[in-house]
């Protein structure tokens, strides 16, 4: 694969991973600007070429400077690597060869291959400038390409997995616990009475209410757990391999700390709890929408039930 197909893949290509976002993304970043930085510097040497190449052609050294600007000409190809170097090098020694021994060539005059050399390098040097043109294209479409990917993903508020790829990440993993017979665990947390913080101190204040809460779950979730807003003010965390008993004990660590936190606003302090719903994959469980449903109705069991409490099944 060349430099300019391995970067339109990468355009229209992005990996996602299940633990942390695109994580190739960097490296794939990373190999565009290399390759991008190493165009650069072959366009460099490149027109250094053509004004040396001109200066012999012009000069008073054209009888005698043939070599010199042979390979002056054939520096831009020895750039592209060592094979396609070599084998230009080859095409052109055999073909000058030829050129020697045909008895309708041995009479031109030297300052006719000079000219004819110049007017390739010019020609390489232009097809290297389209070269480079083509892959700023490609790595500008990767670029807007994984900013795309972002938006596709994520909440634009939280940072963490939107409905959308929370829902596709949890179907992976809930096939992936059917087929080996491994536990699962879904929670459904919902902040309580936050329809009252937006109402009380704003909706600026309930975004921030949002971004603590996500804080708080980023700081203490495994980094094999997957946590998104599942929408509004509820949150959803799928934990695969976690028996029961083990997403209460990280529903409760989860609820204690969060009572804890207390955020400021214009001098008011707003400290808020959550109400926590569980359930686990058994034999029973038919799809991944029945698991979240349950996980659903355990929410609102708890908060029916005084608010600032976990249901698990």
């Amino acid at each position: 694969m060349i430099p300019n197909e391995k970067l339109i893949s990468l355009a229209g290509k992005f990996l996602i991973g299940f633990e942390s976002p695109a994580p190739n993304a960097k490296s794939d970043r990373q190999f565009c600007r290399d390759y991008l930085h190493r165009v650069n510097w072959k366009l460099s040497l490149s027109l250094l070429v053509i004004i040396v190449s001109g200066i012999f052609v012009s000069g008073p050294w054209q009888a005698s400077s043939l070599s010199i600007v042979v390979l002056l000409i054939l520096w831009p190809y020895l750039l592209s690597g060592l094979g396609t170097g070599f084998s230009t090098l080859a095409g052109w020694l055999f073909s000058a060869l030829y050129l020697l021994a045909n008895s309708e060539f041995s009479n031109m005059p030297i300052e006719s291959f000079q000219s004819g050399l110049f007017i390739l390098a010019i020609t390489n040097v232009f097809g290297m400038f389209i070269n480079y043109s083509h892959c700023c294209f490609a790595y500008r479409l990767f670029c807007r390409n994984q900013a795309l990917q972002q938006m596709a993903m994520y909440d634009d508020l939280t940072g963490t997995y939107n409905r959308r790829q929370l829902i596709e990440l949890a179907e992976r993993e809930f096939e992936r616990a059917l087929r080996h017979k491994t536990n699962l665990a879904v929670m459904m947390i919902d902040i309580d009475h936050f329809k009252q913080v937006n109402d009380t101190y704003g909706h600026l204040a309930g975004d921030q209410v949002l971004v603590r809460m996500t804080q708080e779950l980023k700081t203490h979730l495994r980094t094999e757990d997957i946590a998104g807003r599942f929408g509004g003010d509820e949150f959803m965390i799928i934990l695969p391999g976690t028996t029961a008993e083990k997403a209460l004990d990280i529903a409760d660590r989860i609820r204690h700390l969060v009572n804890q936190v207390g955020i400021d606003c214009a001098g008011d302090v707003i400290c808020f709890s959550v109400s926590v719903g569980i359930s686990t994959i058994t034999s029973a469980t038919g799809s991944l929408s029945e698991l979240i449903t349950d996980a659903d109705q355990l929410l609102y069991s708890a908060k029916s039930s005084g608010r600032n409490q976990v249901r698990v099944n």
